[in-house]
C-alpha cells in the first residue's frame, strides 16, 4: 500500500487496543497487509480519548486489559453513544464470557490463536456493517431536512397518506377541496423527492410521520361536535348565529336555509360520514335548528 493510501482521511480504520505488545503488532501488520489503515493503543484510555474522524471503522479489543477488562470498555464505548462495531479476541475466554460480549453488541469473538482469514473476514464483515449504518444515517438526516422544509399544511397532508387516506377522505378530515388536498400532496411529494405515492409512504413511515389520532378535533362545543348547522342565513338570527358559532370555536360550518333542512336530513341521514340528527329546537319562536355530528375515525 502507498503512503498516499495510508493517510487518505477517508480511508476505513480499524482500531486495535491490546496491551500485549506483540499481538498487537502482529494484528497491526496482519490488516496493513491487506490495504487497511490502522490505529493501535496499549490501552483502552488511549483509544476512548482519541479524537475519531467520522469514517467507518471498528475495534479489535483484547478482553484482558491492565486495569480493566475489554467487556468494561465496551460498556464505556455503548455509555458514550460511540458507535463501532467490536471484534474481541481473547487467550483466556469461556462460552460465557463469549455471550455476555456478543448480548452487548460485539461483532464476533476469537479465541488467540486464531487464523489470519477468520480475523480478515470479521473485520470486513465488521467495516462493511459501520459503512451500512452510516449511510442509512444520513439518509434518515437527509429526509429530516427534507421534511422540515414542508409546510404544516403539507406535514398533515403526509400524515394522512401515511395512514393509508385517499384524497376525497382527507380532505373531509381537513375540510379542504379535494384539488387543494392534491396540490398540498404534490408538493409534499416534490419536497420530498418522491417519484411514486409508494415511495413517500416509505419515507413517511422512514421519519416516523403518524396520522392525527382519531382524525382532527374541530368545531368542538357543548360535549359534542358541531359540523353541519341549518340556520336562518339572512337577517338578525343570521348574523347572531354566525357571531355565536365564531366564538364558541365552530369554524367548519354549513349553513343552510330551513326550507332545505327537511330535504337534507332525509337524504344524508345515512350518508357514511353523518351519525345522528342530535336535535331540532324551536329558537325564540322561529324555524328549528338542526345540529349534526359527522363520524369520528
Amino acid at each position: 500500500m502507498s503512503s498516499d493510501e495510508m493517510n487518505d482521511p477517508n480511508q476505513s480504520i480499524v482500531y486495535v487496543v491490546d496491551d500485549d505488545d506483540s499481538m498487537r503488532a502482529a494484528v497491526t501488520m496482519l490488516l496493513r497487509s491487506v490495504g487497511l489503515r490502522v490505529e493501535a493503543f496499549a490501552s483502552a484510555q488511549e483509544f476512548l480519548s482519541l479524537d475519531k474522524p467520522d469514517i467507518p471503522s471498528c475495534l479489535i479489543l483484547d478482553v484482558r486489559l491492565k486495569g480493566q477488562s475489554g467487556l468494561a470498555v465496551q460498556e464505556q464505548i455503548a455509555a458514550g453513544n460511540v458507535h463501532v462495531p467490536i471484534i474481541f479476541m481473547t487467550a483466556h475466554g469461556d462460552i460465557a464470557m463469549s455471550v455476555k460480549a456478543m448480548k452487548a453488541g460485539a461483532m464476533d469473538f476469537l479465541a488467540k490463536p486464531f487464523r489470519d482469514q477468520d480475523m480478515l473476514d470479521a473485520v470486513a464483515t465488521a467495516l462493511a456493517k459501520d459503512e451500512e449504518r452510516r449511510k442509512s444515517e444520513r439518509s434518515v438526516s437527509d429526509l429530516r431536512k427534507r421534511y422540515e422544509s414542508l409546510t404544516p399544511r403539507e406535514r398533515e397532508v403526509m400524515a394522512f397518506v401515511a395512514s393509508g387516506l385517499m384524497n376525497k377522505q382527507i380532505a373531509a378530515e381537513m375540510n379542504l377541496s379535494e384539488i387543494t388536498v392534491k396540490i398540498h400532496r404534490g408538493q409534499a411529494m416534490k419536497k420530498m423527492e418522491s417519484r411514486s405515492l409508494a415511495d413517500f409512504v416509505l419515507k413517511a413511515e422512514a421519519l416516523g410521520v403518524k396520522s392525527l389520532e382519531g382524525g382532527r378535533r374541530r368545531g368542538r362545543s357543548a360535549g359534542f361536535e358541531v359540523l353541519v348547522l341549518f340556520w336562518p342565513v339572512s337577517g338578525f338570527l343570521g348574523v347572531a348565529g354566525r357571531c355565536g358559532c365564531f366564538c364558541a370555536g365552530i369554524r367548519d360550518l354549513v349553513l343552510i336555509s330551513p326550507a332545505f333542512a327537511v330535504c337534507f336530513c332525509f337524504c344524508f341521514r345515512w350518508h357514511p360520514r353523518i351519525v345522528s340528527v342530535l336535535q331540532a329546537l324551536p329558537l325564540c319562536g322561529a324555524a328549528p335548528t338542526f345540529l349534526c355530528r359527522r363520524k369520528e375515525k
